[in-house]
C-alpha cells in the first residue's frame, strides 16, 4: 500500500505501515512516541482516505445498536488497504468488535462508545486463556498496525457488572473459585480493551471509563505506544485495573492519567497452570503518568514467564494504596530483572515501597526456606532513585525469601515521610543520600537483611 507520509516515525522495530488516517478527515495531533531504545519521534501518517473505499466518516450515530455496521465498515476499510474510521459526536452502543489491521478507529471529541448492557453478549475473561471472542468490547487479535485516537469515550458500563463481583468478594469469592480461579482474581468478566498477538499498536488520546474488569489489556503484544489516554473508575469498582501488560515486548505508556479499583498499571507474564505460550514481559518505558486512587504502579502479581527490563519515570502518585510496587510468590515466579524507577513524587499513599517475594501477604514469624521450584522469585537489580515521598502511613517493604533473597536492590535520593520505617528482609539492599522520617526509627531490619551502607538519616 503506498502511503503519503509526514513527519517521521522511529521504532526499535519498524512497521510495515504507520497508523493510517484519512485526509478526508482533520490531520490527528503530533504525539510523542518513546521507544525503549530511542528518545522521543513525533508521528502523523497520513493516507488518501479516497484511495480506499469503506473508510471515512461512520453514520452519525442514532442511539440504535451500531455493532454490525461499525464492524462490516471497519473490515471494509482495512480490506481496501486501511486508513481511518472516524465517529462524530454522539452515543454508539456496541456489542463486542474486533479492529482490523491498518485501521484507525478514530472517536472525535464528544463520541462515545458504549457497551451494550446485556451481559450474554461477553464472555469471562481470564490470564491464563487463550483469547476468546467477545471477551473483550474491543480487542485486536492477530493483526498489525491498529490504532484507537481522538478526544472521544469509551464506556464499558462496568456498573452492571461490578455489585456481583463485590458481593461475591463480600462472601468469600465462591463464585471465583468455582470457575476454577484464584480468589485473588475475583469473579471472571469480560475485559475492555484487549489486544492479544498483535503488533503496532497505537491508542492515544481516548478517554476510558466503567470498565467491567481490565480497563486496557496488552497480551502477547509487541511495539504498542500508549499515550494522552485517561482511564477513570471508582475506587470501589473490584478488579479495574487500568492498564496490564501482559507477556508484552517493546511498550510504551505516556503522559496519561489513571484513577481505578486496582491496580493502575500492572506489568504480568503469566499464573500458575498456563498453557500459554512462555514469553516475559519485557522492554517497558513508563513515562510522565499522573496515578491517583488505585493500587499504584505494579509488576505481578501473576509472574510466571518472568518480567525485565522496565524503566518508570516523572511518576507521580496522589492517594494511591501502594506507589512503586514489585510483587510475586512461591507458587507464581521466575526471574524478575532489572527494573528503575526515577523522578518519582508520592502523597497521600498507604506504602511507598514494596518489593516482596510473599504474594498475597508476607509470612510472620519465622519462615524457614523451601525447595526451589520452577515458580521461585528471584528478584534482582532494582533500583528507585529521586522519590520524594509525604503524608506516607508505611515506607516500605523490601522482603525476598530466604531460599531466593532480593539482590542488588538501590536506593538513591530518597526522601519519604513516613508513620512506620521501611522493614527489610531477606534482601540485599545498598542506599545514598536516604532520608526516612517514621517516628525516629528508618529501619525495621529483620532475618537476612544486607544493608551495604545501614546509615539511613531517620529524620
Amino acid at each position: 500500500m503506498k502511503i503519503k507520509a509526514y513527519g517521521t516515525l522511529r521504532l526499535d522495530a519498524p512497521r510495515k505501515i504507520a497508523v493510517v488516517l484519512c485526509a478526508l478527515a482533520p490531520a490527528m495531533p503530533a504525539f510523542a512516541a518513546t521507544t525503549a531504545a530511542t528518545a522521543t519521534a513525533t508521528v502523523a501518517a497520513t493516507p488518501a482516505a479516497s484511495l480506499h473505499p469503506g473508510c471515512g466518516s461512520f453514520p452519525a450515530a442514532k442511539g440504535d445498536d451500531a455493532t454490525a455496521a461499525l464492524q462490516k465498515m471497519m473490515d471494509a476499510c482495512s480490506a481496501s488497504g486501511g486508513g481511518r474510521v472516524s465517529l462524530s459526536a454522539g452515543r454508539y452502543l456496541i456489542g463486542p468488535i474486533r479492529l482490523a489491521s491498518g485501521v484507525d478507529l478514530h472517536l472525535e471529541k464528544g463520541a462515545v462508545l458504549e457497551a451494550q448492557p446485556d451481559h450474554a453478549l461477553y464472555k469471562s475473561a481470564y490470564i491464563n486463556w487463550a483469547f476468546q471472542p467477545d471477551e473483550a468490547l474491543i480487542s485486536a487479535v492477530g493483526v498489525h498496525d491498529v490504532a484507537i485516537t481522538g478526544e472521544g469515550e469509551i464506556d464499558g458500563r462496568g456498573d452492571t457488572w461490578w455489585p456481583e463481583a463485590s458481593a461475591d468478594r463480600k462472601a468469600g469469592n465462591p463464585k471465583t473459585i468455582a470457575a476454577g480461579m484464584p480468589a485473588t482474581n475475583g469473579l471472571p468478566r469480560p475485559w475492555l480493551i484487549e489486544t492479544y498477538q498483535a503488533r503496532g499498536i497505537t491508542i492515544s488520546g481516548v478517554h476510558i471509563k466503567r470498565a467491567p474488569m481490565w480497563n486496557l489489556v496488552l497480551r502477547y503484544t509487541d511495539d504498542a505506544q500508549i499515550s494522552n489516554i485517561s482511564i477513570d473508575n471508582p475506587i470501589d469498582a473490584p478488579n479495574t485495573d487500568g492498564i496490564d501488560l501482559v507477556a508484552a515486548r517493546n511498550i510504551v505508556v505516556s503522559n496519561s492519567d489513571i484513577s481505578t479499583g486496582d491496580d493502575d498499571i500492572a506489568i504480568k507474564s503469566g499464573l500458575a497452570g498456563s498453557k500459554l505460550p512462555s514469553q516475559a514481559s519485557e522492554n517497558i518505558d513508563i513515562d510522565n503518568i499522573r496515578i491517583r486512587q488505585g493500587h499504584g504502579l505494579s509488576v505481578g502479581s501473576e509472574t510466571l514467564f518472568g518480567v525485565r527490563n522496565v524503566n518508570a519515570t516523572h511518576i507521580s502518585f496522589d492517594g494511591t494504596d501502594n506507589g512503586i510496587r514489585i510483587k510475586s510468590g512461591r507458587d507464581r515466579g521466575n526471574d524478575l530483572d532489572n527494573f528503575r524507577f526515577s523522578h518519582v513524587t508520592m502523597h497521600n499513599v498507604k506504602t511507598a515501597i514494596s518489593v516482596s517475594s510473599y504474594y498475597p501477604k508476607i509470612t510472620e514469624g519465622d519462615d524457614p526456606a523451601q525447595k526451589i521450584t520452577a515458580t521461585t522469585p528471584f528478584i534482582s537489580n532494582v533500583t528507585i532513585e529521586d522519590l520524594k515521598a509525604t503524608g506516607i502511613t508505611t515506607a516500605g517493604l523490601i522482603a525476598g525469601l530466604p531460599e531466593a533473597p532480593l539482590t542488588n536492590i538501590s536506593l538513591k535520593d530518597v526522601n519519604i515521610d513516613a508513620q512506620k520505617p521501611l522493614v527489610v528482609r531477606n534482601a540485599g539492599l545498598s542506599n545514598s543520600n536516604v532520608e526516612i522520617k517514621a517516628g525516629g526509627k528508618a529501619l525495621d531490619l529483620q532475618k537476612g537483611a544486607n544493608v551495604t551502607q545501614p546509615h539511613i538519616e531517620a529524620g
